[in-house]
């Protein structure tokens, strides 16, 4: 998988991540994609995750670092993960919050109506976007299919193509990620076998909301940098709008974060559990090189570490669900349907 860094990064500039490739089975919790595991360390990350309230939207825009506090790793799942959405900056589009709730204390969705996301982007109108597509590797797949978030939205207006090794930077060259069907609306992820594929109701080919979620390999130190980052997004926008030039809105989002409620997550045993501030930083920019289009997803936390199933990011391996991708499914689905 390793290439020179320039036959990466050499395309023009494009505008929320969180697994070193290898061969084995997608579904290692070892990473996202079947590759070996970060080295564990939670440099500048908050281990918050016995939290039982759900901060939701601090509306903090930026980098910012979640200190070094050591309440815990919160394993006992008591906590119901939760929603920040502070990285969102482009543009300013009418009834966009300028700051959000903090959540409630008593295990809330973590999707208070008070966070403050819409920074850019067409407005979807009354009744919301036709057609959602989400793009991202097996991981994400995990609590899309396996996690049931078609039943949690109105499933009709929502598809995915999720697969193995679907690293961001292949998305612009590789044709075969836009050409594979759509994921199941359960069962295995990746390039379904054997099971229908679940497509929005109208305009599937063509999708008015498109919500990326990119994943570099850890141990790739192509990807250790904002620009480098700041270019893959670039090229990915790009590409999006070359597959799909009636898209309105381009959502670009992390991978789902170790717990805590802002900054980087906490490491449950895997550097695939934090989120670099430099990857946000480079979200935020494109965001604001592309203000009428692309905007900053919210950054997703899990509630406790056994919401992975390991040390994380994945939820489930061979098919099943040691972890909790239902929970992390309720909590994206809570915010979409909150922002259809």
């Amino acid at each position: 998988m390793h290439k020179v860094i320039s036959s990466r990064i050499a395309m023009p500039l494009l505008a929320i991540g969180l697994a070193a490739c290898g061969s084995s089975s997608p579904d290692q919790s070892s990473g996202p994609d079947g590759g070996s595991g970060g080295s564990g360390s939670s440099s500048g990350s908050s281990s918050s995750g016995a939290s039982t309230g759900s901060a939701v939207g601090t509306g903090s825009s930026g980098t910012s670092t979640s200190g070094t506090s050591s309440s815990g790793a919160g394993t006992s799942g008591t906590s119901s993960g939760g929603i920040s959405s502070g990285a969102s900056t482009s543009g300013a589009p009418s009834g966009s919050a300028s700051g959000g709730s903090t959540g409630s204390s008593g295990g809330s969705s973590g999707a208070s109506s008070g966070s403050a996301v819409d920074g850019g982007g067409a407005e979807a109108g009354a009744g919301g976007y036709a057609c959602n597509l989400i793009l991202g590797v097996s991981a994400t797949g995990e609590w899309v299919n396996q996690g049931g978030f078609y039943k949690l939205v109105d499933g009709t207006r929502w598809e995915a193509r999720t697969r193995e090794h679907a690293y961001a930077h292949l998305w612009p060259t590789d044709m075969t990620f836009w050409t594979a069907p759509f994921d199941p609306a359960v069962g295995p992820t990746g390039t379904p076998t054997g099971m229908p594929a679940h497509a929005c109701s109208q305009g599937s080919t063509s999708p008015d909301r498109v919500v990326f979620i990119a994943f570099e390999a850890i141990a790739d130190a192509a990807y250790h940098t904002q620009m480098a980052w700041q270019m893959n997004f670039e090229q990915v926008v790009t590409a999006i709008q070359s597959h799909y030039p009636g898209v309105k809105r381009i959502e670009l989002m992390t991978m789902v974060r170790g717990p805590g409620t802002t900054g980087p997550g906490t490491s449950c045993g895997t550097d695939e559990d934090i989120i670099q501030p430099y990857i946000d930083s480079a979200i935020t920019a494109v965001a604001m090189n592309h203000a009428q289009l692309v905007v900053a997803a919210p950054k997703i936390y899990v509630g406790a570490c056994n919401w992975f199933d390991g040390t994380g990011p994945h939820f489930c391996a061979n098919g099943a669900c040691a972890g909790k991708p239902d929970l992390v499914a309720k909590l994206i689905a809570d915010y979409y349907k909150a922002h259809p």
